[in-house]
């Protein structure tokens, strides 16, 4: 394993560290509540909230407390902090079909590629209360980006919110800092990396750090940015894979974090192995070999000292991993595994003592945190690519083919409400006190009872 770390700028600013550490976490402390929602997932990436009377109808004209247009395509998840809701998105410049069939001429995916002229990159925010439009910042554009999956968007990976800034990573396209007051750009980063098919994974903020998956098809590695200026503060090497083929090595899984105080890691579950790293440094603290997965889209879900986790295509579906290794613990810290209903795209959420999933493929489970079994699955119908939204008696699914099902959490499957959007939906919901943000293709709807 190679670890690449700035030794010599982590001494001089370790002091600036541990300052900028207690600030955040007493900045934090104070914003995140129930009205804000700063990351892919919400506050701690869990896809929960604590929420006990969300609207009962959401349609195009039922308790909607206001919609906007979103400009061009993006499937990233809108984040909410100090009454501002803040979107990103891609304005794309569509390709001739001479330069389509150049670009993709030796490309073995080529029918399922999506081929541009250029594409500018775009970061939205909206006035909470009202719609309005309050910042429409461009902040790059690229001329003859490489093609992605069809299925993605060049704007698939969600900014993550602290007060006064916003950070919106585009893969290989860059990572930019914005403050959120004026609209200025404050740095911008760049890391190389093939993904083949397009970005997918969402950036994690850490004690001042800006956690980045790059597990591309040519290198895989995690690395750390400084949050005050995007410089490389770690880098480090993700384990060794098998085989020669790069398409089987890639992956789209967002980190999280799991554990307490000084027992905390970051646990970002990748091709073949699913590794934890310490924070500051981006030292490895443990592995585990899953098999021969690729391509992991749902985010882990974390507690009582486990880890859940999707293991992608050719997996071996949901693991449940004890934390509490060092090393490869592959024969020793896998609590269980199931393989019965596994997801590749949508994330899953934990209640109580039991996570529920769906499918891409519209299969809804329920599964037994102890033991893996699994409890009951009822077929929904349609497609589904955003993540779960839970709360302590519901669970809200979303399809590609805009609707919203509702149904109850517990040990017997029971769908409490159904609504039509009739829009594409593929961005993953936020939660701000009792009302819900949800972005379908091209519109922002807030939903809330009305009064």
């Amino acid at each position: 394993m190679q670890f690449t770390n700035v030794r010599t700028r982590l001494r001089v600013t370790k002091y600036l560290a541990i300052t900028y550490l207690a600030m955040s976490i007493a900045a934090v402390t104070g914003a995140i509540g129930d009205d804000s929602w700063p990351q892919f997932r919400g506050p701690d990436g869990q896809g929960f909230s604590n929420a006990t009377s969300l609207p009962s109808d959401w349609t195009k004209d039922d308790n909607v407390l206001w919609r906007t247009d979103v400009p061009g395509r993006g499937w990233s998840s809108p984040v909410v902090m100090d009454e501002q809701v803040w979107v990103t998105t891609a304005v794309e410049t569509e390709a001739t079909e001479e330069f389509r069939k150049e670009k993709l001429a030796e490309d073995p995916f080529a029918d399922a590629k999506n081929v541009l002229q250029s594409v500018a990159f775009h970061a939205v925010a909206y006035d909470l209360a009202t719609g309005e439009v309050l910042h429409n910042l461009r902040l790059t554009q690229v001329n003859e980006p490489v093609p992605i999956h069809s299925l993605n968007s060049y704007a698939s990976p969600t900014p993550v919110l602290e007060p006064g800034r916003l950070y919106c990573y585009f893969g290989t396209f860059g990572t930019f800092c914005v403050d959120t007051h004026s609209g200025e750009v404050l740095w911008r980063q760049q890391l190389v990396q093939n993904h083949s098919v397009g970005p997918g994974s969402s950036p994690l903020l850490v004690d001042g750090l800006l956690i980045l998956t790059c597990d591309g098809t040519q290198e895989q590695f995690i690395a750390a940015l400084d949050a005050r200026d995007g410089q490389l503060i770690w880098r480090t090497d993700r384990p060794p894979m098998s085989g020669d083929d790069g398409e089987h090595h890639k992956s789209f899984s967002s980190p999280v974090l799991a554990g307490t105080g000084p027992d905390r890691q970051i646990v970002v579950p990748g091709a073949q192995w699913v590794a934890a790293y310490e924070p500051q440094s981006g030292e490895e603290i443990w592995r585990v070999l899953h098999g021969n997965g690729f391509s992991l889209a749902p985010r882990p879900i974390t507690g009582d000292g486990l880890v859940y986790f999707y293991s992608g295509f050719a997996g071996q579906g949901l693991f449940a991993i004890r934390t509490d290794g060092r090393g490869d613990v592959t024969d020793t810290h896998v609590e269980w595994t199931q393989d019965d209903v596994a997801s590749t795209r949508p994330s899953p959420v934990m209640v109580d003592d039991r996570i529920y999933i769906v499918t891409e493929r519209g299969v809804a489970g329920c599964i037994d945190v102890a033991s893996g079994e699994v409890v009951w699955r009822e077929r929904l119908g349609g497609n589904y690519s955003a993540s779960l939204l839970g709360t302590a008696n519901r669970i809200y699914a979303f399809s590609e083919e805009g609707l919203v099902c509702v149904f109850q959490t517990g040990d017997d499957f029971e769908k409490l409400e159904e609504h039509e959007l009739g829009e594409r939906i593929m961005a993953s919901p936020a939660v701000v006190g009792e009302t819900v943000l949800l972005r379908t293709e091209k519109t922002l709807y807030r939903f809330g009872q009305r009064e």
